[in-house]
């Protein structure tokens, strides 16, 4: 998966909520996102920062089981702590979206892509480069055969010879099957009597979904073309002789990337019905939601929103059938020299680890009562529970740490045994490592649920 499928958390201010104290013992604080697949968990914690009133340091730990996902990772923190002065907000939260959500993208977005490609390759290739171009992002940890795969990739993107549209239309007729040429109708099918019996209220519009449904494009804007591929959606790129090829797209095509950004939002006028409709789209919350993100994580203020809004939530905008013959690559000049700016400043460290650590951590001492909070993706499960490799796992955490756990709450074909074996499996773990529950536990209902670890007999410190 490229995204995971829970709303993004302030993990700070979870920790906070859950034992104050921890927080104002410590002068640094460590966090490990398991599985998370994006960087909404840091983006969240860093925009909310200055509104917790304390003098830490943050420490993010990113464990990933696939370097695809780490290539994302770094793609997606490099444009989002880009300076406005370089690039200006709305034109930043426009890019974040589409390159994170969209299949198929604007020829201008391409070309930011082709340019930051080659930065990618000059932070991964140049360790000073790394420290200057994007200080916050610690690559230490990565094995020399990782960051030559990295570099495959970031180069595979340059070329920009991913036919996403086909990939997605094959996939789509083998899950269809004989409902290929009704696609609509079980696209309608799986909204109104699966998407919106879960999740109330469900601020994504039908729209919305069936077109992402039908062609990968989740975001879409007025007078916008969206005709080229998205190479980030490849998966599996390999080198084979002189040339660089890809296994395919196997991301999701059911749920959509909208969970991140696009479940709530501070803004009251926002979730604003008519006639039970919403009058504003998943993708305008999403917009909103980023755009306050990035705002406050450079400006460490509240953003406030001037000017209107227009109301899309019931205008349908269509993005054109899939080409299986899309347009050619763009043939842009890219300049590949390094960059001579820096990105946002902070004080905050992002630590990208290796693909093994998940299971490698645990063993070396220095992780021992280490991390004061997780974030667990539900794709970690089956992994934790190998050969008890969980009891490892949560020896990492500190006294009185949060361990946050992501639902699946959000899989439409998932019955209710499978949802009842996952609960059971995450709350059989927290039990055997001595974490207990924190508020809600209602693995359906929720998006996540919070343990509390607790190792000294008279409580947490």
């Amino acid at each position: 998966m490229l995204w995971g499928y829970s709303p993004a958390q302030d993990m700070l201010g979870l920790l906070m909520e859950t034992n104050s104290k921890k927080v104002e013992k410590r002068g640094t604080v460590k966090i490990l996102l398991a599985g998370c697949s994006d960087p909404r968990h840091i983006l969240m914690t860093l925009a909310k920062y200055y509104t917790h009133n304390v003098e830490v340091t943050i420490h993010f730990y990113v464990a990933e089981v696939l370097i695809d996902f780490i290539a994302r990772q770094l793609l997606l923190l490099i444009l989002a702590l880009e300076p406005s002065l370089k690039v200006p907000l709305c034109q930043k939260t426009y890019l974040w979206m589409e390159l994170f959500g969209n299949a198929l993208i604007r020829p201008k977005s391409v070309e930011y892509l082709l340019e930051k490609s080659e930065q990618l390759i000059h932070v991964i290739t140049d360790p000073e480069y790394n420290v200057f171009r994007l200080p916050c992002v610690d690559l230490t940890d990565l094995k020399y055969k990782e960051r030559d795969k990295l570099e495959a990739i970031f180069r595979y993107w340059t070329r920009n010879e991913f036919n996403v549209s086909q990939h997605w239309d094959t996939r789509l007729r083998k899950k269809l099957g004989t409902r290929y040429d009704s696609k609509n109708g079980a696209f309608e099918w799986d909204y109104f009597m699966k998407m919106k019996d879960k999740h109330k209220p469900l601020l994504v519009n039908s729209n919305e979904y069936n077109q992402w449904r039908k062609n990968g494009v989740a975001f879409v804007w007025l007078e916008t073309e969206y005709s080229m591929s998205n190479p980030t959606f490849a998966m599996g790129v390999h080198v084979v002789g002189d040339q660089l090829e890809e296994f395919g797209y196997f991301g999701d095509m059911d749920i959509g990337p909208y969970y991140t950004f696009a479940t709530n939002c501070e803004d009251a006028n926002m979730l604003e019905t008519n006639h039970h409709t919403n009058l504003h789209r998943g993708t305008d919350i999403f917009c909103r939601n980023l755009t306050r993100c990035f705002y406050e994580i450079e400006h460490g203020k509240p953003y406030i929103h001037e000017g209107d809004q227009r109301t899309l939530g019931q205008i349908v905008l269509k993005v054109n059938e899939l080409d299986m013959n899309p347009k050619p690559r763009l043939e842009a000049d890219t300049p590949k020299t390094k960059e001579t700016y820096s990105s946002i400043p902070l004080k905050h460290k992002i630590h990208l680890l290796n693909t093994k650590s998940i299971k490698n951590l645990p063993t070396k001492s220095k992780f021992k009562n280490f991390f004061d909070a997780a974030f667990i993706s539900q794709s970690m499960e089956k992994l934790l529970m190998e050969s008890d490799h969980h009891k490892d796992f949560f020896s990492m955490m500190t006294d009185g740490g949060v361990v946050v756990w992501e639902t699946r709450k959000a899989y439409l074909d998932i019955s209710k045994e499978g949802l009842q074996s996952f609960e059971d499996a995450v709350k059989s773990m927290m039990r055997d490592n001595n974490c207990q529950p924190v508020g809600s536990q209602s693995f359906n209902v929720d998006f996540v649920v919070k343990f509390k670890m607790v190792k000294s007999p008279e409580g947490p410190s």
